[in-house]
């Protein structure tokens, strides 16, 4: 896999955007507890927008947008959704 990444300051928050490519091998993607090579993940492409903002110290929200397409024996695509509250300490 190789991943490119940039964030960039934007109205006070971070706008965070990664794009990540390659294959995926040798996993068992059916949980049987052998691999086959008609399990890789082939043409693997994921890109991730998201963007964080400081609501107060310590705590930070993030909303982000996911999709993920690939090849392979289960090829298809995912998108997710997602809005966190992240506590750091």
């Amino acid at each position: 896999m190789i991943g490119h990444y940039l964030s960039y300051p934007l109205g006070g928050g971070t706008l965070n955007v990664r794009y990540e490519h390659g294959n995926i091998n040798g996993v068992d993607l059916d949980g049987g507890g052998s691999v086959d090579s008609d399990e890789n993940i082939d043409g693997l492409e994921s890109l991730t927008v998201g963007y964080d903002y400081p609501i107060w110290t310590g705590v930070t929200s993030r909303v982000e947008f996911r999709t993920d397409d690939w090849d392979g024996k289960t090829g298809g695509s995912n998108e997710s959704f997602a809005i966190n509250l992240v506590y750091n300490f």
